[in-house]
Order: structure tokens, then sequence, then C-alpha cells
């Protein structure tokens, strides 16, 4: 016998919506973030406080809208998405000399830190709360004092 579309449905809906989520995860992952993990690839968290990105732009066509979090290090910035985003979007480490832009911004009559990295994989564009300024000036301190003493993530990670 056979069944009506009505019917079938509700069981065929779950698999469509899982494998929608999957391509579109894969497309969104190749316009810019592909390039900045197998530039700076970092499978292993660093230590640290992470702080919600509330936005962030990765070249000219994708953006995550409260989907990332960052956690500042003296090496860099870490950026991972949450769980749901996880699928080719491995976890990478910005080093401090690609960042060209972190200041306090206005945003809705509330303060933000507006973060800008250009790179030769590309450039973000991000939008953090203000609590993470401090955070984000330490480790940009620190990291000064690793590139004035020769160090990068780039090599210890080798």
């Amino acid at each position: 016998m056979q069944r009506s579309f009505d019917e079938c449905f509700p069981y065929v809906f779950p698999f469509l919506f899982v494998t929608m989520w999957v391509v579109v995860m894969r497309v969104i992952s190749w316009m810019g973030w592909s390039r900045f993990a197998e530039r700076y690839g970092a499978p292993e968290r660093p230590p640290g406080t992470a702080f919600h990105v509330l936005a962030a732009r990765l070249g000219v066509w994708t953006s995550y809208r409260n989907a990332l979090r960052c956690i500042p290090t003296e090496y860099g910035i870490y950026f991972y998405p949450f769980f749901l985003f996880r699928p080719w979007h491995p976890p990478f480490l910005v080093p401090w000399r690609s960042v060209v832009k972190l200041e306090r911004r206005k945003v809705f009559f509330r303060d933000r830190i507006q973060l800008e990295i250009v790179d030769e994989a590309g450039t973000i564009h991000a939008l953090l709360p203000l609590k993470a300024e401090g955070a984000m000036l330490d480790g940009r301190a620190g990291g000064a004092h690793l590139r004035a003493a020769g160090e990068d993530w780039a090599a210890l990670r080798s």
C-alpha cells in the first residue's frame, strides 16, 4: 500500500533537516573558516576565560551571530564554535600579529570591543562584550613580550 506524503513527512523530516544542516555547515566553512583552521589549527583548548562572540564575520560572506566563543591567550586569540556549529569548523588560534584593531565601540548605546584581524588566511571582524577587554589587553601584552623574546605560537605547536 502506498503512503501519502503527509503520512511520511514526520519520519522523513528529521533526516532531511539533519542532512541540510550538515550541508550548510560545510558550505559555510568553505567561505572563510577553513582557511583559518588550515593555517592556525589548534586542537587543544588553551587555558583561560572563554568569551562569547556577539557577532563575527569571516571574509565577505560568512556571518556568525552568537555562535562562537574566543579565549585570549599570550599567543593569540583562540576561536571555537558552539557544538551545533562544530562540523567542519575545527578551532584555531590566530596570532596577535594579525590583530589590526582592538578598540571600544558603542553599539546600540552599549560599549563593546571591536576586533579586526587581517591575515593571509582572510579577515575576521568580531564584536565582543566589554568584559573581554581586560583579558584581550593582557593577552596582547603577553604576546608582545613573547614576540620580543622570539617565541611564537606557530613555532611552539610544531
